[in-house]
């Protein structure tokens, strides 16, 4: 039995190929098991039209990567009096830019790539469409006034800008992997932290306190965390303490997330969190989310400029811990604890919660009953609703559930558990390591057979492309290329592979 059910829709009919087919870009596919891909291609057709109006919007074609690179190059509509009125309007909304280039980021996010080694150069098309459209952000919101008499407001769309197009440099893979824009929106947002070190204990029977790692925050109006609470419960009328109750019940929502290690194990020994000996370092203020989100930006710069080690977890610890001692929003949280649990897999005390953590965090957008929601009820009802869920997801670099679920596979292969691991690539439709797992299992002629059966069900071409690796058969590689028009990348190169060899 399937342990995971990710797909909510038919992604192999021919209605969903080809709305992938019209999405890929520069020779790379799609995610094939992606649920409801014509939203995010109606929302880029409509969000183009809208920031460059009197433009034609133009799909992408695999014979020329520049051909949407520069929207201001292209061949203007002739304006007549039907469309004067449309310009003017679009031309209008403020935030159009803004929400063109999220929908291009995420158009990356979605194609599937093994060249990301390549350090920026996959996709170059998204790029430069990237690029311009934040190029417009960042004139309109951060080198001016975003126009807003609110001036917190004006602060906090200027940090925002600069923090996602940061995020969408780390996406890209692009040098220096957002790091100046992140330290841009540290500025603006007149967010002060401090990366030093106190005494602490991390765990249940230490005697004598250590070193550790202490990250702190101040925003620009500090008020202590604890003080927040304690004014909750005094001088508030009876709708106040409704809107109290409601807050701290979904606060608590949201730290239900959490695997504790005493639900994993009764010996556990490391302590939730380090107690540091000083009350002070203890104590932290109240952050935003924005503030929040930053903090992440900052632990992502720390990954991005420093080899994997226990230095390097070290510090990405400290920013992951000051997040996680606030629990205001769904899916900052639920990133954090997804940071933290990649760096506990390096640990041996840590590593079988982080294993359940990743898994509770993959399953918790699914009606799949875990540690963390044990009930249907806590399914239904306890988690946070979609709008919420995607309320700040743009601020902050939380995987798709596919990606989640392959980490969680190559995770699982990786401690032994092959078989598991292969039925989740398996569901993932990651042909080759569903082939390299079921080999070292013994199971070799289990791939082809599952891989056939697919095919029997309805012909794509992923399948095609995966069929031909295990049969060594060219013309697999070539109804691929039919079935895709030319643009699926990988039967491409595996077709010119293998007369190469031949």
């Amino acid at each position: 039995e399937r342990m995971h059910f990710l797909k909510y829709s038919n992604t192999s009919d021919d209605f969903h190929n080809s709305i992938l087919a019209e999405l890929s870009i520069d020779g790379e596919w799609p995610f094939q098991v992606c649920c409801a891909p014509y939203f995010l291609l109606f929302s880029r057709a409509l969000l183009s039209t809208l920031s460059e109006p009197t433009c034609p919007f133009k799909c992408w074609d695999e014979n020329n990567v520049n051909a949407i690179a520069k929207l201001n190059d292209m061949k203007a509509f002739e304006i007549t009096d039907d469309l004067r009125d449309f310009v003017a309007a679009a031309k209008c909304l403020s935030g159009v830019n803004l929400w063109s280039a999220r929908a291009i980021v995420a158009h990356r996010r979605l194609i599937q790539t093994r060249r990301d080694d390549d350090d920026g150069e996959a996709c170059p098309t998204l790029w430069n469409e990237t690029a311009e459209m934040f190029s417009r952000c960042l004139s309109s919101f951060c080198e001016k006034t975003a126009g807003f008499e609110d001036e917190n407001r004006n602060v906090h769309i200027s940090a925002s800008v600069e923090l996602e197009w940061g995020l969408a440099q780390h996406h890209y893979r692009k040098l220096g992997r957002g790091k100046k824009s992140f330290n841009k929106a540290l500025s603006i947002n007149h967010l002060d932290v401090e990366v030093t070190g106190a005494e602490g204990k991390r765990t249940k029977y230490q005697k004598k306190a250590t070193a550790q790692y202490l990250v702190r925050a101040k925003p620009a109006i500090a008020v202590p965390y604890a003080e927040i609470n304690d004014d909750a419960q005094i001088n508030t009328s009876d709708k106040e303490e409704g809107e109290n109750a409601t807050t701290k019940g979904a606060n608590a929502h949201i730290e239900a997330q959490m695997i504790k290690h005493d639900d994993v194990s009764d010996d556990a020994i490391l302590l939730e969190k380090i107690k540091f000996e000083k009350d002070g370092d203890n104590e932290h203020y109240t952050l935003s989310i924005l503030d929040q989100s930053i903090l992440l930006a900052l632990c992502l710069d720390v990954k991005n400029d420093n080899p994997m080690d226990g230095l390097t977890g070290e510090q990405m610890g400290g920013y992951l811990a000051r997040v996680l001692n606030q629990h205001d929003d769904w899916m900052v949280y639920a990133t954090a604890l997804l940071e933290r649990a990649w760096l506990e897999c390096e640990r041996t005390h840590g590593r079988e919660r982080a294993i359940l953590q990743i898994q509770a965090l993959a399953d918790q957008h699914s009606n799949r009953l875990t540690l963390t929601q044990s009930t249907f009820k806590s399914v239904e009802d306890d988690s946070a609703p979609a709008q919420e869920r995607l309320r700040n997801i743009h601020g902050i670099v939380y995987p798709p559930r596919w990606d989640m679920l392959r980490d969680l596979a190559e995770r699982y292969a990786k401690i032994g558990i092959v078989t598991s691991a292969a039925e989740m690539f398996e569901e993932l439709e990651l042909w080759d390591e569903v082939v390299e797992c079921y080999r070292i299992a013994g199971k070799e002629s289990k791939a082809e057979e599952v891989v056939r059966k697919r095919l029997a069900e309805k012909e794509t071409p992923r399948m095609y492309a995966a069929l031909g690796d295990l049969s060594g058969d060219p013309r697999y590689f070539e109804r691929s290329i039919e079935l895709s028009r030319g643009r699926f990348y990988d039967a491409h190169v595996a077709l010119g592979k293998f007369y190469f060899e031949k």
